[in-house]
């Protein structure tokens, strides 16, 4: 198939256009706190985008142009803001005062570290002596568990809960939480609970915890960590599980992330090839599958990522233009940081993408590396792990203060298998729903997740843990610049690349070792 010169989309001008999102949403979540601020800044966004525009039309530049789009998409995340922020503030007026919680059991409940039960709820309705009223959004209930009635905690229970709540304001220190739907929290002691009768599932419920129940009934073993694989939820794991997952770099496994919604799109392109359909039917086909599996698995970061990635992917195979994979990431994180600004500071968001940039950027350089003394699967299978882990380090260092030695040896090991099985895991759960005796083949994913158990449990047993708290967001920003240098989207000599990554190393650690005095 020839393709047009012309790319479907220019990766400059993306780039640009995320940059400026960024900062103006940094600025907005850091900086701008106040209600008054943040109408002040979108007076001054509102007043240059007037401005440049006029400018562009009086003196016909394509770069105002370019300005004031950019400055026009500013404005719809310092909007977004302020109508959070304004509708919010309400919910304010509750804090530290007396307050009946209605609402219903959205997640299973955890145990914190100081032993507190972590109870989830929506659907909320707050009453006081002077106001009723209902709330969006969700709330976190703790409580301790002496004399609580754990069983009675099910998703789905309604429960009324009288505490004094803490609702979080818009700033640097909650918007992690309000990124999430959450907008509060509070302690209660178990006799101001009281747990109601009824129950409601919603029909994405229902068919999350039937699947669920399915795979138990069909004696799969580890069903919790197929049901995590299957919808991103990994509340029902055992701990130990858990924890061997993390402890060795590979708890992206459990989490739908690019590659389970690329593996199933596989799946699906493969079934409508063989029905012959078009390429437009392709797109539109798999595009509505995937929106319907990023609902399921509550539209989190990843899997919208995913999904919109493999949907424009489709879209340039259909037209017969090539596909610019950093021009298509910076538009995704450009329209979800526009539909939920805060997701800017949201973990998930963070790991994503920055596990998909640093694909970008270094996987064509590390193949040509591998290539010359491996052979050329094991060569494109060792620079993907390698290129992932190369931006994860750093984020992880900053988020959890530690990262796995081993953790590219874990996932060279761990990935192709699970990927195995995850492919027998989707159909063969399909399948087995209609006709049961064909249960044996999600059997086989647990067989081959016990085998990727034990053997993370031996890695994780050896204790190689890098321990370094002391790493800021600067140096994730310096780590990424060095990475665009050396990758093939800068037409420089290979000798100035490596004179800029180096001096761009140290500038970084010098940066990092200023804010550490």
């Amino acid at each position: 198939m020839k393709f047009h010169k012309r790319k479907l989309i220019n990766f400059r001008f993306a780039f640009v256009l995320l940059l400026a999102i960024l900062v103006i949403t940094a600025l907005l979540i850091g900086v701008f706190s106040s209600m008054l601020s943040k109408i002040i800044l979108l007076a001054v966004v509102a007043a240059a985008f007037v401005i440049f525009l006029i400018l562009s039309i009086i003196l016909k530049k394509k770069a105002l142009i370019v300005v004031a789009i950019i400055l026009a998409f500013a404005l719809v995340p310092t909007t977004n803001i302020i109508i959070r922020q304004n509708s919010n503030s309400k919910n304010l007026a509750f804090n530290n005062s007396e307050v009946l919680i209605s609402g219903r059991i959205c997640e299973n409940y955890s145990y914190t570290s100081s032993g507190n039960i972590r109870i989830t709820l929506d659907s909320l309705s707050l009453s006081s002596s002077e106001e009723h009223k209902e709330v969006g959004g969700k709330i976190l209930i703790y409580v301790r568990p002496h004399n609580l009635e754990v069983q009675k905690i099910v998703v789905g229970k309604h429960i009324d809960v009288l505490c004094e709540p803490e609702f979080f304001s818009y700033d640097g220190d909650n918007a992690s939480y309000l990124s999430n739907g959450i907008i509060g929290r509070s302690y209660a002691n178990f006799y101001n609970i009281d747990f109601s009768e009824n129950e409601s599932l919603s029909l994405k419920e229902k068919l999350k915890f039937g699947t669920y129940n399915k795979l138990k009934s069909w004696n799969v073993k580890y069903a919790d960590v197929a049901y995590a694989m299957l919808f991103g939820d990994s509340d029902f794991i055992n701990k130990d599980t858990l924890n061997i997952f993390r402890n060795t770099g590979v708890a992206h496994l459990l989490a739908v992330s690019g590659l389970h919604v690329s593996l199933i799109a596989m799946l699906i392109s493969f079934i409508l090839k063989k029905l012959k359909v078009s390429p437009y039917a392709n797109l539109v086909t798999i595009s509505l599958l995937l929106l319907l599996y990023a609902y399921l698995c509550d539209f989190s970061v990843s899997v919208v990522r995913a999904s919109l990635m493999t949907s424009f992917a489709l879209l340039c195979k259909a037209r017969g233009k090539p596909y610019d994979r950093l021009s298509v990431l910076c538009l995704v994180a450009t329209f979800i940081i526009l539909i939920n600004p805060l997701k800017l500071i949201n973990i998930s968001f963070i790991l994503s993408f920055s596990a998909v940039l640093s694909i970008i950027l270094t996987v064509l350089p590390l193949k040509r590396f591998f290539s010359k003394f491996l052979y050329e699967k094991l060569a494109n299978s060792l620079a993907l792990i390698v290129g992932v882990q190369i931006g994860l380090i750093a984020v992880q260092l900053v988020s959890f203060g530690t990262y796995p030695v081993l953790s590219i040896f874990s996932n060279l090991i761990s990935v192709p298998l699970e990927s195995f099985a995850f492919m027998l895991l989707v159909p063969g759960t399909i399948i087995s729903l209609v006709f049961p005796f064909m249960s044996f083949i999600p059997k086989l994913f647990g067989l081959i997740t016990s085998i990727v158990v034990r053997f993370n449990g031996f890695i994780a047993g050896l204790g190689l843990i890098i321990n370094f708290e002391s790493l800021g967001f600067v140096s994730v920003i310096f780590i990424f610049l060095i990475l665009f240098i050396i990758s093939d989207f800068v037409f420089i000599k290979k000798n100035h690349k490596l004179i800029c990554a180096a001096s761009l190393l140290a500038l970084g650690a010098l940066t990092q070792v200023l804010l550490l005095l």
